[in-house]
């Protein structure tokens, strides 16, 4: 595991994008299938993705989705979207080139179900620098489990191939390494913690609508 860095150095940013991969509502979160009905994941995953586009309401930032209930959600709230090319990797490529296209200099990735999500913490990860030494940075954010990448940021121009599915922390980082870019690990709670298994469930307080079928999650866990 790479080193966390304790203390960010904030400083003015650079121009910076993000970009929230989006694939479905209805058919997300399959993972949950155990303790949440389909209605229930499709709320859910629309309340989190909420969470997710108003915490990034500072930036430039775009949706990046095929499927059609998320480009009508996009529309009804007048947020930009773009085409998925079909895998998360192709979408984060996707949107760094909606990025490039806007004329911004950075792009940060960021899942779409962080509950925790605020405008502090992504202006944290947008504005971490290592002064003007170090223009070429890698800002990453382990999800609770060290193994996911909910948020990373790289330069637009950078020769990065982005690295998603099992292990997709260290293999982001070894990425980076392999393109010259310096590493930042930051922990920030706010942004590592996403919902994937049943138990991440927990950090929804109160569950609300999203009240757990103790039943079916007695026979899961």
């Amino acid at each position: 595991m790479h080193p966390v860095t304790p203390d960010a150095e904030l400083l003015p940013s650079t121009p910076t994008g993000i970009v929230i991969p989006i694939r479905a509502f209805t058919d997300g979160m399959a993972r949950l299938s155990s303790v949440l009905s389909p209605k229930q994941r499709a709320d859910l995953g629309r309340d989190l993705a909420g969470r997710v586009v108003e915490a990034v309401s500072n930036f430039a930032s775009v949706v990046v989705t095929s499927a059609p209930e998320v480009i009508e959600w996009c529309e009804q709230i007048r947020h930009p979207w773009i085409d998925d090319p079909g895998s998360l990797n192709a979408s984060a490529e996707a949107g760094r080139e909606w990025c490039i296209s806007q004329g911004l200099e950075r792009v940060i990735i960021a899942h779409a179900d962080l509950p925790g999500a605020t405008k502090d913490a992504f202006e944290q990860v947008a504005r971490f620098t290592i002064r003007d030494e170090h223009p070429n940075l890698c800002v990453a954010v382990a999800c609770h489990r060290n193994d996911g990448t909910p948020v990373i940021g790289i330069p637009v121009d950078a020769a990065f191939n982005f690295a998603y599915g099992p292990g997709s922390f260290e293999l982001h980082l070894e990425e980076a390494r392999k393109s010259g870019l310096q590493i930042k690990v930051l922990s920030i709670p706010e942004l590592s913690y996403d919902i994937d298994l049943p138990e991440d469930l927990s950090a929804l307080v109160p569950l609300g609508s999203y009240q757990i079928d103790r039943e079916k999650s007695e026979q899961a866990l």
